[in-house]
């Protein structure tokens, strides 16, 4: 199953949720480049995508290579919260750190109370 995302605005937040499975760092990307021109064209800054129904299958060397593609696409000002399924946490965080390593103000949280209160501090 591919990705399949549905987006809604609440004040000044756009919430994603997200579902499926990623089968390539292709399909990622365009996915990211997505998310990011929704945001842009709403004026959005900031972002939480729920991710807690996606199987991520993308190995180390394409989550790098993903993350730095999105950083290179991604606005500096705003924020991004990410909320990935429980057992996919490790890999979250490391795409936190290569994106955020890059100026882009991300973070992987466990669950989606404590990312909405980072996205509104």
């Amino acid at each position: 199953m591919a990705i399949i995302f549905d987006t809604k605005f609440e004040a000044n937040l756009l919430y994603v949720v997200t579902k499926g499975v990623d089968e390539s760092l292709e399909e990622v990307q365009h996915y990211a480049a997505s998310i990011i021109e929704v945001a842009k064209e709403n004026q959005t800054q900031n972002v939480l995508l729920d991710e807690r129904e996606l199987e991520y299958r993308l190995g180390t060397v394409d989550t790098y290579q993903l993350a730095e593609f999105t950083a290179s696409i991604a606005p500096i000002i705003g924020k991004v919260a990410l909320v990935p399924n429980p057992k996919q946490i490790d890999d979250a965080r490391f795409y936190e750190n290569v994106v955020s390593n890059r100026g882009v103000r991300i973070k992987a949280f466990k669950n989606t109370n404590k990312a909405i209160a980072w996205l509104k501090s």
